[in-house]
């Protein structure tokens, strides 16, 4: 008897725990890790907004977009997964090695999407910036070296915005805290690019409630999952209020 009720309030414990998982949550069991990410920031957020700018992209919504990201940036995984991809993804491609690097944790086959899409969009001829889209391993060295570089991570997340806004119709038309989760929701859970005008609003519509994020190396059964796009949306409320 004793056994059976040990079980039981086990499990109510559990299902309490997995309610409880919302983006506050996550702020709070991971206070150290969003303080160290928010200072972070703070040195490098002149550079970053200079190039958010540049092109025509909203700054606390790209901080927010990558925050979460950031706060679970580890300095050591970083390391070994960018050799990885030096060794693997250069000779291999995507394909075979997908690592996410950079304190934005972007992956080459999101870097590939963007590249491609932004080569088919006028936007390539208005900001002048072009890409070698062949299957070459030295235009794959060239690729991780971009994606090592910190600005040129911010590079590719203004294209990126910059591409789902041309891409998915009346997105700029919804508030600001919607905006953010959708784009947020886009980024993390991935989205295609298909052309001007074409994008479905009901698809990113659809990842926006998804509770896959955690902060382990590897996820297990048991793992705590949250909200990507709502810590993304805690993140910009919290800009707003330091404007």
């Amino acid at each position: 008897m004793k056994r059976r009720f040990f079980i039981l309030l086990c499990a109510c414990m559990e299902i309490i725990s997995l309610q409880a998982q919302t983006a506050s949550d996550f702020r709070r069991q991971h206070l150290e890790l969003w303080q160290e990410a928010d200072s972070y920031v703070k040195t490098q957020r002149s550079g970053w907004q200079e190039i958010w700018h540049g092109f025509g992209v909203d700054s606390m919504l790209a901080e927010a977009v990558v925050f979460p990201e950031m706060v679970r940036f580890s300095k050591l995984q970083n390391q070994a997964e960018t050799v990885a991809l030096r060794l693997r993804y250069a000779a291999q491609g995507s394909g075979l090695c997908d690592y996410s690097i950079g304190r934005f944790q972007m992956k080459p086959s999101f870097v590939e999407k963007v590249e491609k899409r932004w080569m088919k969009s006028e936007l390539a001829s208005q900001y002048g910036q072009s890409f070698d889209l062949s299957d070459s391993r030295d235009a794959r060295i060239a690729r991780i070296d971009r994606m090592e570089d910190e600005l040129w991570q911010c590079v590719y997340l203004s294209m990126f915005i910059r591409l789902l806004y041309l891409d998915y119709p009346g997105l700029a038309e919804l508030p600001s805290e919607k905006q953010v989760a959708f784009v947020a929701a886009a980024y993390n859970r991935g989205c295609p690019l298909p052309g001007v005008g074409q994008g479905k609003k009901d698809y990113l519509e659809k990842r926006v409630a998804v509770r896959s994020f955690h902060t382990l190396m590897i996820a297990g059964k048991n793992t705590v999952r949250y909200v990507y796009s709502e810590i993304a949306t805690l993140r910009y409320k919290e800009l707003q209020r330091m404007r």
